[in-house]
């Protein structure tokens, strides 16, 4: 496994995408690090400086984009999050120091897995029994992840194609119950997440847009809708 950046006070802890796919033994296209500290976010983004170079901030999230040893990395202090208001970005974001905390507001367990320096996978959902078990599953209570970003419910579809995986069934009811939200996402990301769905699979996508009741209105009422093309091949 390749080092860790060394950021004097923190403990960094590989995240997200870059657990589920090692564990997979899929391609890795780059590398997420959560970030338990208890520095300052001044004196965080001054060490960065002294060690590489910073692209992007965005101290409301603690996050940071930057390049240290010629690799481009995103940097994220542990947090959590409350009060979502707009069905898509929480309200008020605060640090923490506690992996359970962080892992508790992210979308699904197979995405709240952490991989210290030692190459030891912290698993505080069961995302690794999902991955076995071929599972998508929600973080916790299915329907408050889905009113917190409606999004997911795309998501969800995503990596249920991409993987190969089954929606666990209380993951996929709670879709269901939750899909008039998808209303009040912008219309770009709504086709981007359904772009990157056709692209992988136009027939698994349109069987699971058709599985959820109520979905395809109100992608008609945002003006997408699927319509069949036959072209002749040259």
């Amino acid at each position: 496994m390749k080092s860790f950046p060394r950021i004097k006070g923190c403990n960094l802890f590989l995240t997200g995408g870059y657990v589920r796919d090692t564990l997979l033994d899929n391609p890795i296209k780059d590398r997420d690090f959560a970030v338990q500290t208890n520095i300052s976010w001044e004196l965080f983004l001054q060490r960065i400086n002294e060690i590489g170079k910073i692209y992007q901030t965005n101290e409301e999230c603690f996050t940071v984009r930057c390049n240290i040893k010629g690799e481009n990395i995103d940097l994220a202090f542990l947090r959590k999050e409350e009060k979502y208001l707009d069905g898509r970005h929480p309200s008020l974001v605060m640090r923490t120091n506690s992996l359970e905390s962080d892992g508790s507001r992210r979308d699904f367990t197979i995405n709240s897995m952490y991989m210290n320096n030692k190459g030891e996978i912290l698993d505080n959902f069961k995302g690794k029994t999902d991955i076995d078990a071929k599972l998508i599953r929600c973080v916790g209570d299915a329907d408050k992840r889905f009113r917190e970003d409606y999004l997911r419910i795309l998501r969800a579809i995503r990596f249920s194609i991409q993987l190969e995986f089954k929606i666990e069934n209380k993951t996929f009811y709670a879709m269901k119950r939750n899909v008039k939200g998808l209303g009040i996402i912008s219309v770009d990301r709504v086709k981007d997440e359904l772009n990157k769905c056709l692209k992988m699979d136009t027939k698994k996508t349109i069987e699971q847009v058709l599985k959820i009741e109520g979905m395809t209105k109100i992608l008609d009422s945002m003006g997408i809708y699927f319509t069949a093309i036959n072209k002749r091949r040259r």
